[in-house]
């Protein structure tokens, strides 16, 4: 029976078929193979058609299988990013920059502030294409516009600026700095025929007071990578480019400074044009600080201290004003300064390199950072420390013959000669008399001891001036002070690799040897003997003022110690100190309107062979309201140089207090 075409699927689907199919075997296939039947060759040939069409269909198939696939990853598992791409094409985060808080002086005079200054930006993606007439437009408004720059480019330089950069990104890139206000406002009129183009408001820091405050105020300078790692660890956001305060009060109080970057989400269409604000954080500016120096003050003691300098041929000084009821800093002088607008203008190598290598280091703060011999400056503290251990009374005697011969520890035929300051010797002498005319036997004694009296010894000695607040760092509001040195045994013997010897407490008891401290700490001891016996930490910001809440908060004065002394020996030294100016080294204080009390030093360093000019005192002398400490490196004896400077330097506080 002839085999119906139309039934071959049949031989695929029916189970029957295919039993027979299989039982049939060859015979079957050659039973067709023999038949007569025209129509056999043709359901062969259908047959295997119909084979390579379930291949076809299977191709097929798996084709629609991976699209369907592909479709899949596309659309759900790639679909965020895809999204989040589109959504970069039409949303933007622009950060907007806080305002730094401004430092003002007691009087609330700008002496740190911020200077507006107007760039221009391109944001690469946003472009027209180099062939249109927006590109040739775009070039003629940002040349015209950059006339008002420092150094305008050629439009040659403009196109192969804006050529270089990658046209796909969508960071805004500066082609132009500093810019006139009127250009600004002309490209963000035009900002519709301008695609990609952007004004980039910023502000550069400004100090009033140029050299005045340099080293007290610090400034400001391009954040480097260290303090951007150093920053972002520590969970505080800046931008690459961003500034950060890099000495002084603009280091110390940098995130009070600094206020907060603010947020704003926009969308925009294909153009780079604004459409919406979608989401917004308003920044947060800045706290500002205001000090206790009065800028006039500041500006005089630095005239008068350089007026000095030249006149005794010294190369560098310092002036510490401070009032010993709080701690607050009222004249902070170092000289030779700088022009901190140097730095935040961008100095050039070339001028960093010559404030590196002048001889007068001008960037070192030496009110703060220095450290010298004190000379006799600390006598009175000296006093005090031994009164008020009982080593001495203030009615104690020592006769000053000029100088003393002490006996070998070991060796008694040998004699060691240590000299005052008068070979020919000062007589008799008390406390007072011994403060007033410096003698150097006199403390010697009550340091170091001779013959059968009894002195403080190198341990008591030491332990005094530390609780003075030698040796270690007072807690100034500014970066990197010093805190001097208090030798003791130990230290010279690790250090030097030498014994310690009764010289050394000798030369300790008169501010001379190993022992260091800086101007800061001797106007610190000084307001610790005028206010009766307490320390004060040394403070520069007296009130922090919100903008954004117009809130002012007091800073407290933070006492360090009280009672470093009793308030009786303390009085006891500041009776000294008068006598000092009633009859000894300072009579030329006599000539003020006012009453003071105070203390000359004369530190030799460099071998021996030269010395430096101290003063410190305070007034008026029954209520104290201001300490003075003046040094003059290498400027000869403190009677000469530094007296002078001092006494003028009070006379202005005092008169011109109340105005």
């Amino acid at each position: 029976m002839p085999i119906d075409p139309f039934d071959i699927p049949h031989l695929f689907t029916d189970p029957t078929r295919r039993i027979q199919k299989q039982e049939h075997g060859e015979e079957w296939e050659e039973s067709l193979a023999a038949s007569g039947d025209a129509s056999a060759p043709r359901a062969v040939r259908l047959l295997f058609d119909t084979t390579t069409l379930r291949w076809i269909l299977f191709v097929v198939a798996a084709f629609f299988v991976l699209l369907v696939v592909r479709l899949f990853v596309l659309q759900v598992a790639q679909g965020v990013d895809y999204r989040l791409a589109a959504d970069e094409n039409r949303f933007r985060e622009i950060v907007t920059p806080a305002a730094r808080g401004l430092i003002l002086d007691a009087d609330r005079d700008p002496l740190a502030l911020n200077m507006p200054l107007y760039d221009v930006a391109v944001v690469p993606v946003d472009l027209p294409d180099r062939e249109s007439e927006d590109w040739n437009r775009l070039l003629d408004h940002v040349l015209r516009s950059a006339q008002s720059s420092e150094e305008p480019p050629t439009r040659e330089e403009l196109e192969a600026l804006l050529v270089e950069m990658d046209p796909r990104s969508y960071v805004p890139q500066t082609i132009l700095k500093e810019i006139s206000r009127e250009e600004a406002l002309r490209i963000q009129a035009m900002s519709l025929e301008l695609p990609g183009v952007e004004v980039v408001y910023r502000s550069r820091r400004l100090y009033e007071g140029g050299s005045d405050f340099a080293h007290l105020l610090g400034y400001v300078g391009s954040i480097s990578r260290e303090e951007y790692i150093e920053q972002s660890e520590a969970g505080d956001f800046y931008l690459l480019n961003d500034v950060i305060g890099k000495n002084g009060l603009e280091s110390y109080y940098e995130s009070e400074l600094r206020g907060q970057y603010g947020r704003k989400q926009v969308e925009v269409d294909s153009l780079g044009t604004l459409k919406s604000i979608v989401a917004e954080e308003p920044d947060v500016s800045g706290e500002s600080l205001i000090l206790s120096i009065d800028k006039d003050f500041q500006a005089y003691s630095r005239e008068r201290l350089q007026e000095a300098m030249d006149a005794s041929g010294s190369k560098a000084g310092s002036v510490v004003a401070m009032d010993p009821r709080t701690g607050d800093i009222l004249a902070l002088v170092s000289l030779p300064a700088y022009d901190p607008n140097l730095f935040s203008e961008g100095i050039s190598q070339k001028e960093y390199t010559q404030l590196l290598e002048d001889e007068g280091r001008p960037l070192f703060h030496r009110a703060v950072m220095g450290t010298y011999p004190p000379g006799s400056t600390v006598k009175p503290m000296v006093g005090a420390i031994a009164i008020d251990a009982g080593v001495v009374d203030a009615t104690t005697t020592v006769e000053d013959r000029g100088q003393i011969r002490v006996q070998h520890e070991y060796n008694p035929e040998i004699f060691y000669t240590f000299v005052g300051w008068n070979r020919s010797g000062l007589g008799v002498m008390d406390f007072f008399s011994a403060v007033a005319k410096s003698s150097d036997i006199y403390f010697y004694v009550v340091s170091g001891g001779f013959e059968d009296r009894e002195g403080l010894g190198k341990e008591r000695l030491a332990e005094g001036y530390r609780s003075f607040g030698l040796g270690s760092p007072l807690g100034i509001d500014l970066p990197s002070e010093a805190g001097g040195l208090v030798p003791t045994e130990g230290w010279k013997r690790e250090v030097k690799g030498e014994a310690w010897y009764r010289g050394d407490t000798y030369h300790m008891g008169i501010g001379q040897g190993d022992v260091l401290t800086t101007p800061l700490q001797v106007a610190s001891w000084t307001a610790t003997l005028a206010n009766g016996g307490t320390i004060y930490q040394p403070r520069l910001v007296r009130k922090l003022y919100d903008v954004n809440t117009d809130v002012t908060r007091d800073v407290q004065p933070v006492v360090l110690r009280e009672r470093v002394v009793t308030p009786e020996t303390a009085a006891l030294a500041r009776q000294a100190m008068r006598q000092t100016v009633l009859d000894g080294s300072g009579r030329a204080l006599q000539r003020l309107s006012f009453s003071s009390a105070g203390k000359t030093g004369t530190a030799q360093y460099a071998g021996n062979t030269k010395e430096h000019a101290w003063y410190t005192g305070f007034a008026p002398y029954e209520d104290p309201e201001i300490v003075v400490t003046v040094l003059v490196e290498g400027g000869g004896g403190g009677d000469e140089t530094a007296v002078p400077v001092a006494g003028d330097v009070l006379n202005w506080y005092m008169s011109n207090k109340d105005l």
